[in-house]
């Protein structure tokens, strides 16, 4: 009788429990042809933000930041399973009465490339969109 000592492999990959945050956006003062997002007077003129993320099937949406180009967002957050291989797509609405209209879109064919050793990941320059953040924590 011999015995063989058995380890369970070491995953080294990004898969696993993350809680993902949309952390801060920072979108362009006018639309791609030159008008301001909205009519109006002063701060009226700046478009009303929605960040929304999808990561496969899970959802995390932002509340409208009224009259902002930029914003901090502490309070989105979601635990999502991630796998190598799920889809994100991130979009940028201006919310407006009646219809929503697209201040930026992108995504990524495979989460695991936007997850890094900081857990950091910034999108940049898509649409009218300069920026978005993107916090992922590895849940134990």
């Amino acid at each position: 009788l011999t015995a063989e000592m058995v380890e369970a492999p070491k995953n080294t990959g990004c898969e696993g429990v993350y809680k993902v945050r949309i952390v801060e956006f920072d979108v362009k003062d006018k639309q791609e042809s030159g008008k301001r997002w909205d009519l109006g007077f002063g701060s009226a003129r700046k478009p009303d933000p929605i960040v929304k993320l999808k990561v496969g099937s899970h959802a995390l949406n932002t509340g409208k930041h009224s009259n902002s180009l930029t914003g901090t967002i502490n309070n989105v957050k979601k635990t999502i399973p991630i796998k190598k291989g799920m889809a994100v797509t991130l979009e940028v609405l201006d919310a407006d009465l009646g219809k929503d209209q697209v201040i930026g879109q992108t995504a990524s064919a495979d989460v695991c490339k936007l997850i890094n050793a900081s857990g950091k990941h910034t999108f940049t320059n898509f649409g009218q969109v300069n920026k978005v953040v993107l916090l992922f924590e590895k849940q134990k």
